[in-house]
């Protein structure tokens, strides 16, 4: 009405699917205080309403994610889990293996020092025997020799690994290398007589091939055995029974 206070009602509601409802009402019945108070009443349950269902909505997407999160919490513990069931197993494998390591490196080394005592004890037979001795290998390379053998062959030490024709003898007569090469070769023993070079030595050679425990050709042993007396013996036997006859 013209020159009338009109009462209108305007109230907006959010819906669940984030549209806004308008509604306007028609409100004769309210003077100007009383539709005023209305107006801020509903405006205010309006804004109420909207603001606890956001609140609503931002707990269940918290509560959604805590969810999520305590769950990937709980498989990564279980899988953590599992890893160090893994590792303490693998663990008490290692520890197993590393006391069979253990005795059995007990027992190498017990092996060694048997092996140890076996060399030094045939080393000591053969120095004692002084008999002139050397160790070849299938290349014919000089692998050891006994004191003895360094008054008939100029040795050192560092000569060991060394090619045995290349070693200077002080014998007379075919190179000894010669009768190696043909043992070697036969797999039998040669004997072959030299004299030294000054002439105070008499030698019986044995050529013998060096037979290993898998009965394999492994190398070569040379022997020098002295027969000077023998020889002398043996000329002055001679000498008598000529006398003789």
């Amino acid at each position: 009405m013209a020159g009338e206070d009109r009462g209108l009602l305007l109230t907006a509601e959010r819906l669940a699917d984030d549209n806004i409802l308008v509604v306007f009402q028609d409100r004769f019945d309210l003077r100007r205080n009383e539709w005023r108070s209305a107006l801020s009443a509903t405006d205010q349950s309006s804004y109420t309403d909207s603001y606890v269902h956001d609140l609503e909505q931002k707990l269940d997407a918290a509560y959604q994610t805590i969810r999520t999160t305590v769950e990937e919490l709980e498989t990564s513990n279980e899988e953590l889990k599992s890893s160090n069931e893994e590792m303490m197993s693998m663990n008490e494998e290692l520890q197993s293996a590393n006391e069979e390591l253990s005795t059995i490196n007990e027992e190498l080394q017990s092996k060694v020092v048997e092996l140890n005592i076996l060399n030094d004890d045939q080393r000591n037979l053969i120095d004692s025997t002084g008999i002139a001795t050397l160790f070849l290998d299938r290349e014919l390379s000089l692998r050891s020799f006994t004191p003895s053998a360094t008054r008939f062959f100029r040795l050192l030490e560092q000569d060991k690994g060394r090619a045995f024709e290349d070693v200077t003898s002080e014998l007379d007569g075919e190179p000894i290398i010669v009768s190696c090469r043909q043992a070697l070769e036969s797999g039998t023993r040669i004997e072959a007589h030299r004299r030294s070079r000054d002439g105070s030595a008499d030698l019986l050679i044995t050529i013998s091939p060096y037979v290993s425990a898998r009965e394999n050709v492994g190398g070569i042993v040379v022997t020098l055995t002295e027969i000077t007396e023998l020889k002398q013996y043996a000329r002055r036997l001679e000498e008598a029974q000529g006398m003789r006859s």
